[in-house]
């Protein structure tokens, strides 16, 4: 399948608005890259390709984290703290088990039914109370208690546990 052909991996869907001009170009952006780097590896590039563009991922990554948190920080948003620690908890924690965790970040406006959740081996609930939406936390914490897998509360995850 040639580039042109190709349709993108991961199309972007105006649900992941923010309704923040900058920050939706920065992510239209990150989902830009994402495409580029799937497409490089549909097309069978070669690897100094693939690296470049992981490097343009990784960067671009940065920078939009950056961005995002002097925003946060400027406005007096009061998420900022998880924000910051929570990849950094996800690396460590990923580091000392010599293993791979893989995350997504789900608001909870966007839980509507147990659908979304599917296919998750763990779910944390982490601080953010009161939630957007507080019957999507609380589907998401019932998820977990019915299917058995792992769950963290921490913060307000916690409380409504």
């Amino acid at each position: 399948m040639t580039r042109e052909a190709r349709l993108d991996y991961f199309p972007w869907k105006d649900e992941y608005s923010v309704g923040i001009f900058e920050i939706d170009s920065q992510h239209r952006t990150l989902i830009a890259i994402l495409n580029r780097l799937y497409s490089e590896l549909w097309e069978d590039k070669a690897q100094e390709s693939l690296d470049a563009a992981i490097e343009e991922l990784i960067e671009y990554t940065k920078t939009h984290f950056a961005f995002e948190e002097a925003l946060m920080e400027k406005y007096g948003y009061p998420g900022l703290p998880a924000h910051q620690a929570i990849p950094k908890a996800l690396q460590i924690a990923s580091q000392a088990l010599d293993s791979t965790i893989d995350f997504e970040w789900i608001p909870t406006d966007k839980i509507q039914d147990f659908s979304r959740l599917a296919g998750f081996d763990g779910i944390w609930c982490v601080p953010g109370s009161p939630y957007k939406n507080m019957s999507g936390a609380l589907l998401a914490i019932e998820y977990a208690r019915e299917k058995k897998i792992p769950f963290l509360g921490t913060c307000g995850g916690f409380q409504h546990t």
